[in-house]
């Protein structure tokens, strides 16, 4: 079942509309409702984590009745999304991973409102890989990430429920239990920012305000543009500009001195023998004590060179053209 995201606000949304979220700005989530988001190549390494993320939700939902003894009383999947849409705005829409009902084991275990006991509430599935587990605090807490969170309480916003099970697992066999419960002020400040997205950015075509240089570039790519009278502070700006570049360039080439010298010292402790070459590791020490490596690694390359020689027609049909602003300074300022 395809779902298009361009017609609705989910709970995902929620953290790019506060500014919240680590993966998408209010400004990117825009040109995606407005159907302007440009085509990117996709990243399999990302892909891979997702389609890994979705075999994992049943085993994790498996996990919740069989360790902790929660009963599960419906599952999301793809063939049949759990979704509910806001009673008052048809835009406002949450899918559950799934649902739970509140026992009384539960509800004394994690400190849960005993009226709870008997109602089902929301559940969210998240995998993490376990180097990356830190970002979640205590178990048993409502210490997720601000991003979960206010996905949590966006769904809640939606259903009229009262709390969210956010059932981590960490790795193929960890499962962590959160619960985020329902904080009213919060939910109507999500839904009123939601409303406001809506129907002032999205309805309206008008564009939130960038936040980072991604949106600028994305805003402004293809207009050639016009001049701009500037201000003394943006002259002063462009002039930081200038003097941050100058040292950044410097320090690249200090940076590639201070290599040449340092390998220099190692090829002429090595000397030049071809008869008896060099191992391929260089291990760096003083006083018998390891301070650096120079090591050999190996990596491939295209030759492109070669590859349109040999396939020029590949070539072509593989070659797209993109666009882009540089930002210079002129000499005098």
């Amino acid at each position: 079942m395809t779902i298009d995201r361009t017609k609705f606000i989910g709970g995902s949304d929620a953290a790019a509309i506060l500014g919240v979220s680590p993966w998408k700005t209010p400004h990117g989530l825009w040109l995606e409702k407005i159907g302007r988001e440009e085509k990117r190549d996709d990243d399999p390494a990302r892909e891979r984590i997702l389609r890994r993320g979705k075999r994992m939700e049943p085993v994790a939902i498996d996990m919740l009745a069989e360790e902790y003894g929660i009963e599960v009383t419906a599952r999301s999947t793809e063939a049949e999304p759990i979704y509910y849409t806001d009673g008052a705005y048809d835009f406002l829409r949450a899918q559950i991973d799934f649902e739970w009902r509140v026992s009384q084991e539960i509800a004394d275990v994690y400190d849960l409102d005993p009226a709870l006991v008997g109602t089902v509430q929301n559940g969210e599935i998240k995998t993490v890989h376990p180097f990356a587990a830190g970002k979640y605090g205590e178990e048993g807490t409502d210490e997720v990430p601000v991003e979960y969170s206010a996905q949590a309480m966006h769904g809640m916003s939606v259903t009229g429920r009262q709390v969210t099970l956010v059932a981590v697992l960490v790795g193929a066999d960890r499962l962590l239990l959160y619960f985020v419960k329902r904080d009213d002020a919060l939910c109507n400040q999500i839904k009123h920012a939601e409303i406001r997205f809506w129907q002032e950015n999205v309805r309206s075509l008008i564009a939130p305000d960038p936040v980072n240089m991604d949106d600028i570039k994305a805003m402004f790519l293809k207009p050639n543009g016009k001049p701009v009278e500037v201000t003394s502070t943006v002259l002063d700006q462009l002039r930081d500009l200038k003097a941050v570049r100058a040292s950044i360039a410097q320090m690249k080439k200090d940076e590639e001195a201070l290599e040449f010298a340092i390998c220099a010292n190692v090829c002429k402790a090595w000397g030049t023998d071809p008869e008896t070459p060099p191992a391929d590791n260089a291990l760096l020490t003083l006083n018998g004590a390891q301070v650096g490596t120079w090591k050999r690694q190996r990596g491939t390359h295209l030759d492109q060179k070669a590859l349109k020689e040999a396939a020029p027609e590949i070539v072509q049909k593989f070659t797209k053209e993109h666009q882009f602003r540089v930002l210079r300074i002129a000499k005098e300022a």
